[in-house]
C-alpha cells in the first residue's frame, strides 16, 4: 500500500494577524464617529460654546466670556437642536456607509476567505450595515460587533481544521511506521523461508549421495 498523501497545511487566522487587527480596529473607528456624529445635537453647541469662549476670552475676560458663550451655546442647543440632529443623522449614515466600504474592502484584499468559506459572513456584513443605518438603534457598534464575531468564527474553525490537520500527520506516520514494519516482516519471513527450503535441499542431496552407497553395500 502507497503512504497516506499528507496536504499543506490550512491557512491559519488569528487574532495576531494584521487583518483581523486592521479590520477590527478600522470598523471600530468609523462606528466611533458614526456614533458621535448620531449625537452631533448634543455635542455640537457644547463645542459651539468651546469655541467661542476660546476667541472671547482674551478680549473680554474669561468670566463675561464664560457667560456669554454658555448663554450662547445654551440658546443655540434649543433653537437649531432640529439642525444638529438633522446634520448629524446625514452625518452618521454618510460615515456608517464610508466606514462599511472601507471594512468589506479590508476583508477582501486581506482575508478573502472569510466570505469564499462561509458565504453567510456576507448577510452578516449586510445586516450590520442595515442596523448601523436605523436612527434609533444606531448607536450600537454594529459593524465592530459583526467583525468581531466573524473573525471568531473564522478563527475557531480554522483552529478546528488545523487540528484535525495535525491528528492526520500523526495518522499518517503512524501508518507508515506500521507499512514499515509489516515490510520489515514480510522481508525475515522470506529469508527464513529462503533458508528452510536451501537446509531442505541440501538434506535431500545428501539422502541422495548416500542411497547409492548403501546399495553397493547391499550388493
Amino acid at each position: 500500500m502507497p503512504p497516506r498523501r499528507i496536504n499543506p497545511p490550512p491557512e491559519v487566522m488569528t487574532w495576531g494577524k494584521s487583518s483581523a487587527i486592521l479590520a477590527v480596529s478600522v470598523s471600530a473607528i468609523f462606528d466611533t464617529l458614526r456614533i458621535a456624529c448620531g449625537f452631533l445635537w448634543l455635542f455640537g453647541p457644547a463645542l459651539a460654546g468651546i469655541y467661542c469662549q476660546q476667541k472671547l476670552g482674551g478680549a473680554l475676560g474669561e468670566t463675561i466670556a464664560t457667560a456669554v458663550c454658555a448663554t450662547g451655546a445654551t440658546t443655540l442647543g434649543v433653537t437649531a437642536s432640529p439642525v444638529f440632529m438633522l446634520f448629524g443623522t446625514v452625518l452618521a449614515i454618510a460615515m456608517g456607509i464610508f466606514g462599511w466600504l472601507i471594512v468589506i474592502a479590508i476583508i477582501i484584499f486581506t482575508n478573502e476567505r472569510l466570505m469564499k468559506e462561509n458565504f453567510s459572513h456576507v448577510f452578516w456584513l449586510a445586516g450590520s450595515l442595515l442596523v448601523s443605518e436605523i436612527p434609533i438603534i444606531g448607536s450600537i457598534p454594529a459593524l465592530t460587533a459583526t467583525v468581531i464575531k466573524l473573525y471568531s468564527d473564522q478563527i475557531k474553525r480554522d483552529k478546528e481544521m488545523l487540528q484535525t490537520y495535525e491528528a492526520d500527520i500523526v495518522a499518517a506516520k503512524q501508518e507508515e511506521r506500521d507499512q514499515h514494519t509489516a515490510l520489515l516482516f514480510q522481508m525475515q519471513n522470506a529469508r527464513t523461508q529462503e533458508a528452510q527450503e536451501a537446509a531442505y535441499e541440501k538434506q535431500a542431496e545428501k539422502e541422495a549421495e548416500e542411497i547409492p552407497d548403501e546399495m553397493r553395500m547391499a550388493a
